[in-house]
């Protein structure tokens, strides 16, 4: 049975524990604040080329054949991070992101061509000859992501040529369709599921338990060479993030500012983190999300009895654990509370 898709609204305060729903329904994809509603103050400062700019020669080329990437090993995992944690305790998590973490625009623009020509295989190897001398045009930039979106290994790629294109001076109207493109390959709803027979003609993730296609499971691992553009494009879109854009805490699915500042990731000392935003002495503020968190407490040191109950169940505390195990499968419900009681106090 096809269920129409519900709003998926989730305000995050200091020390909640959000717990999945394992029915099968539909969700929207991406940021936890989404919301259809328009901010107050939308901001777009590149405001792309003037009416009178000549005609995109790329408007109608052909792509190229081949556009096989070499970007080495794609092992970063980009799935929902509340399913995809790894260590017990998050270095970085809910620290304030400051001036000096963000980057200028042209500065982020000089980066990613700074990594294109030291790393030549971050471009598909149909565009590498022309690269050199079209990495500033922003209609280059979309041609390449036009055609990027036609593969799975070059689906996440289109997301950074689309922004690049933004940055450079393209339409909104022009980049954002093919930002969302990239970032969603399957569209801006997904099905929970529990195994395959779910999903028709597509397959059950394991992991994020949702409904997905093989290029929606490509597109989600990245390199670390990839990562690193990432990084930059993540951190010039945050510049363009007003006060009052933060504050709102209501993500805007058609802006691409958000879509790009809380869609993909950044570097974190050792880790890999989001920017978001979050309640922080009684403000909202923009923070660090750090992927390897896990549901520890934030207020002072973790104690060894806490680490324990971490680290064994995923849960800050016992009354948490308990919680969770009522919301998995009956089966499974009495040996997640034996673990509960025996390593959480």
């Amino acid at each position: 049975m096809r269920v129409s898709p519900l709003p998926l609204i989730a305000l995050c305060v200091l020390g909640c524990v959000v717990i999945p729903d394992r029915q099968r329904k539909q969700v929207p994809r991406g940021d936890p604040w989404a919301s259809t509603e328009q901010t107050s103050h939308p901001v777009h400062l590149p405001s792309g080329p003037a009416t009178n700019a000549p005609a995109d020669p790329f408007r109608t080329a052909a792509c190229p054949k081949d556009l096989s990437l070499s970007v080495g090993p794609r092992n970063i995992d980009g799935r929902d991070p509340s399913t995809t944690m790894r260590g017990p305790y998050a270095k970085e998590h809910l620290k304030l992101v400051t001036p000096d973490q963000f980057l200028l625009q042209q500065d982020a623009v000089a980066r990613v061509l700074e990594l294109e020509a030291k790393q030549p295989g971050l471009v598909p190897a149909g565009f590498r000859e022309q690269i050199g001398k079209h990495g500033r045009d922003p209609n280059f930039r979309l041609y390449m992501a036009r055609c990027e979106l036609a593969k799975a290994e070059t689906t996440r790629r289109a997301g950074y040529d689309a922004g690049l294109a933004y940055l450079l001076g393209a339409n909104v109207k022009e980049a954002l369709p093919l930002v969302t493109q990239s970032f969603y390959p399957d569209g801006t709803t997904s099905t929970s599921c529990t195994n395959s027979a779910d999903c028709g003609a597509h397959t059950c993730d394991s992991v994020t338990r949702s409904c997905g296609s093989s290029k929606q499971r490509t597109a989600s691992f990245l390199s670390s060479a990839e990562l690193d553009v990432e990084d930059a494009l993540v951190r010039t879109f945050a510049t363009m993030l007003t006060p009052e854009m933060i504050e709102n805490t209501r993500y805007v699915p058609d802006n691409i500012i958000n879509t790009w500042v809380y869609g993909r990731f950044t570097r974190c000392g050792s880790g890999l983190c989001n920017f978001t935003r979050y309640n922080v002495a009684g403000k909202t503020q923009l923070v660090h999300w750090d992927r390897r968190y896990r549901g520890e407490s934030y207020g002072g040191e973790a104690t060894p009895a806490s680490k324990i109950c971490s680290q064994e169940t995923q849960a800050v505390d016992r009354e948490s654990c308990v919680y969770r195990c009522g919301t998995g499968a009956k089966s499974k419900e009495d040996a997640c509370l034996v673990g509960c009681y025996a390593n959480c106090k």
